[in-house]
């Protein structure tokens, strides 16, 4: 089964903005639970957040980028709220083009530590896109 989560934001939270009142979670335990998940995650990001300070912008670009990159997604961008229809498509081809790879670690102690993977191909042309790697529960 493919599972992806579609995520359409301006990625600007009260942690990017110094609010008064941080969010409850924190960005780096959202990455975590990014990281652990079964799913795809495809941020939309909405550069209507251009309208608040640019670092705050950029910042939240970022952290969206971050979390596609854990789970194997992408990026995109969005001007606002109308310009999403020709995202889906794109995300429904990325979805078509995904495959699932297995293999048995040397190191069988699953002691819940973070272990790198490095996927690639000898295929001229071919862009791989993949969990840099995974926590071995």
């Amino acid at each position: 089964a493919r599972n992806a989560l579609i995520v359409i934001s301006d990625g600007l939270d009260n942690q990017v903005t110094d609010q008064q009142t941080p969010s409850s979670v924190k960005f780096k335990d959202l990455q975590r639970a990014a990281e652990q998940m079964h799913a795809i995650i495809y941020p939309v990001f909405l550069l209507s957040g251009r309208r608040f300070k640019p670092s705050w912008s950029i910042r939240a670009r970022e952290r969206m980028e971050e979390l596609a990159l854990a789970t194997g997604g992408r990026l995109f961008p969005a001007d606002d709220i109308s310009d999403l229809e020709p995202v889906f498509p794109l995300i429904e081809a990325d979805l078509r083009s995904v495959y699932s790879l297995g293999y048995y670690p040397d190191d069988q102690n699953f002691d819940g530590s973070w272990r790198d993977v490095e996927v690639s191909v000898d295929e001229p042309g071919v862009t791989i896109r993949a969990r840099p790697g995974y926590y071995a529960n």
